[in-house]
């Protein structure tokens, strides 16, 4: 069997098709099994196909080819798949352009995967013939991808900016167009949107002003899909506005504006998700709100804010708990702990509540260690050991400054090993 699997791999190395054939039926009488036998089916339609000249024959002959390796081997079901949709795009005329539309959103999927720039070039490449032969709904379907491809492509580029000025000149250009179709349009400025935002990061002194007409279009979007009933989609056209919000108040010189915003619209998106009963996710919706707002009272140094954003937190956590969500609890612990230890600052009752961010991080590390979340653990561990440097300069206890100093060694060898890993 392995002498075969052998002589198998170097026919289609050599592309020695009729021997390929040959040899995938003798593996094929020796009734093989699951992945073997799909491997040999796969190989041997592959093989007819590769001697036949007529696309009627290619054709089917590809297409049990795609079906025997799909599932079987990534690499193999790609090549079938582009192959056949590319004859099916020459010769059958009629369908033209639902062939290429297919071939571009294949070549995308694979490059969602891959990461390789042959395949988001193709994918370009197929759905901007596709727009020539394509009407209505298809061909507003090709051209939403086509502005995610722009995008995409600009990943691999080796100038990003021009790619991310392409997708915005293609998105102003089928905006015009389709003003009438209320849920394309709330797309297209979806991929606008983004599209500034991550031009914004290659921008310098332009950046917060590109930030700016993104959060523009991305609020528009999220109004349209409203008015269409469409929750699933202005949540996300939310969270991407949120992300829009959260980018400015880190460019921008005065952010606190704009961190005010990311806060509203989180808990705008927080109330959609409590009202179609989704606890959970209305809850991590308000703990990021929570944590932007405990942020927001640090830089302002107001107790008031900040209790405010502790008590937020602390319900969530709660949610966290009952619903069994142990990361998410986590995350809220050390929030809570980080709330505790500004607070701390504010308050004669310091050493009280440090101890509670003690407490906190305490149970929050515990959950990461559990969960092997090792940047998240070095990060709790990194951040306890500064409640023990407050703690140590409060008192003349030097068991605090110790556990803060082994904490810090802990978390510095944790970081270092989990950055090794990525």
């Amino acid at each position: 069997m392995e002498a075969l699997l052998k002589r198998l791999e170097e026919h289609f190395r050599r592309k020695e098709w009729k021997e390929l054939e040959e040899v995938s039926s003798e593996l094929l009488a020796s009734n093989p099994e699951g992945k073997l036998k799909a491997l040999a089916e796969g190989f041997r339609s592959y093989a007819r196909a590769r001697q036949e000249s007529e696309p009627a024959k290619i054709i089917p002959e590809l297409e049990r080819a795609v079906s025997a390796f799909k599932g079987v081997d990534e690499l193999l079901y790609s090549m079938a798949t582009t192959e056949r949709l590319l004859l099916l795009s020459v010769f059958d005329e009629a369908n033209r352009g639902r062939h290429l539309k297919a071939l571009g959103e294949f070549s995308l999927n694979r490059f969602m995967r891959t990461q390789s720039e042959g395949d988001i070039r193709l994918a370009i490449e197929a759905l901007e013939r596709a727009r020539e032969h394509l009407t209505g709904r298809e061909l507003a379907e090709a051209e939403l991808n086509l502005t995610f491809c722009y995008g995409c492509c600009a990943a691999v580029s080796d100038n990003p900016k021009r790619e991310y000025e392409r997708v915005i000149s293609l998105c102003e250009e089928l905006e015009e167009r389709y003003q009438e179709d209320k849920a394309t349009l709330a797309r297209l400025r979806m991929n606008h949107a983004t599209a500034l935002q991550s031009l914004a990061q290659v921008s310098g002194s332009e950046a917060v002003a590109l930030l700016e007409k993104a959060a523009t279009l991305s609020r528009e979007a999220a109004d349209i899909f409203s008015e269409l009933g469409a929750k699933v989609e202005e949540v996300r056209a939310l969270q991407s506005l949120a992300n829009i919000y959260r980018d400015a108040a880190t460019l921008a010189e005065e952010g606190e504006g704009y961190l005010e915003r990311f806060i509203k619209v989180k808990k705008e998106i927080a109330k959609l998700f409590s009202e179609a009963e989704y606890t959970a996710k209305a809850a991590i919706e308000e703990l990021e709100a929570g944590v932007a707002r405990l942020e927001l009272a640090a830089k302002r140094g107001v107790r008031a804010e900040i209790e405010t954003a502790l008590k937020e937190i602390a319900k969530v956590s709660e949610v966290f708990r009952e619903e069994g969500l142990k990361e998410e609890l986590a995350h809220s612990l050390a929030a809570m702990g980080a709330a505790y230890r500004s607070l701390a600052s504010f308050s004669d009752d310091a050493t009280e509540l440090l101890g509670r961010a003690v407490e906190s991080y305490g149970e929050a590390i515990g959950i990461f260690s559990r969960s092997g979340k090792q940047a998240y653990l070095g990060a709790a561990k990194a951040a306890l050991a500064q409640v023990y440097r407050d703690l140590a300069a409060l008192s003349s206890d030097a068991a605090h400054k110790e556990k803060a100093e082994k904490l810090e060694r802990e978390a510095r060898e944790i970081l270092e090993q989990s950055s090794k890993n990525e």
